[in-house]
């Protein structure tokens, strides 16, 4: 079903760390791995809007990280010629962004989102979805003591 995302988009502008706005756009944008196109076009219009403000919840970089890694699942449609460019600019200027803040008071969830989204911008989309689906809690399960 067609979604557009501005309206939402533009109460989060007014109140972007309201959850309950939040938990709808991911809702509609990312619904159990489904993405599509409004999806992709949402990512630079996101990030302009909140690069603008200085202003980076968790939900953000979370969003981020969950609608690139179903981007590229089969059932997903493929990130449009249209919107490529955008889209990669947007990621890039999020990393930049994620760069300046991430020294300073951000919480737990804010680096986990800034590293995903640091190594998609690098090209480890490997790591950026580990990043986005374990917490550290869980990663330490894995890893050898």
């Amino acid at each position: 079903m067609p979604f557009d995302p501005r309206p939402l988009t533009r109460q989060l502008e007014a109140s972007p760390e309201d959850d309950q706005l939040w938990s709808r756009l991911i809702e509609e944008l990312y619904h159990q791995g489904d993405v599509d196109t409004a999806s992709y076009a949402a990512i630079p219009l996101l990030v302009h809007m909140f690069t603008a403000k200085e202003v980076y919840p968790w939900q953000l970089f979370a969003l981020i990280g969950w609608i690139e890694s179903a981007r590229t699942k089969e059932h997903n449609p493929q990130l449009p010629d249209w919107l490529r460019a955008s889209y990669s600019d947007a990621i890039e200027a999020l990393s930049l962004a994620s760069l300046k803040v991430i020294k300073g008071n951000v919480s737990d969830s804010q680096v986990q989102g800034m590293l995903c989204v640091l190594a998609l911008w690098k090209g480890f989309p490997v790591y950026a979805d580990a990043l986005i689906s374990f917490s550290e809690e869980e990663f330490k399960e894995f890893l050898p003591h």
